[in-house]
């Protein structure tokens, strides 16, 4: 499980053009082998947003994040 640190609104232009908008979003989570807490990033798109019918917001909880077989995120998971 993960609590939502810090959230920044990103967008940005890919090689072919597109727009792509979503959000920087800073975690923390427990890990095995690991005394306190780890932090880490992970890029949610607009898309993956609604699909998952979630908007980040500091102090929120994520359950897990979900990978594609390309190793792209697919959806957040929360409660």
């Amino acid at each position: 499980m993960c609590e939502i640190i810090g959230v920044q609104p990103k967008q940005f232009t890919t090689n072919d053009g597109v727009l792509i908008q979503g959000w920087n979003v800073w975690y923390t989570e427990s890990r095995k082998g690991v005394d306190g807490l780890v932090a880490d990033r992970v890029f949610i798109s607009d898309r993956v947003s609604n699909d998952s019918n979630f908007i980040p917001h500091v102090g929120d909880t994520v359950l897990s994040f979900a990978y594609n077989k390309y190793g792209k995120l697919s959806r957040v998971i929360v409660e």
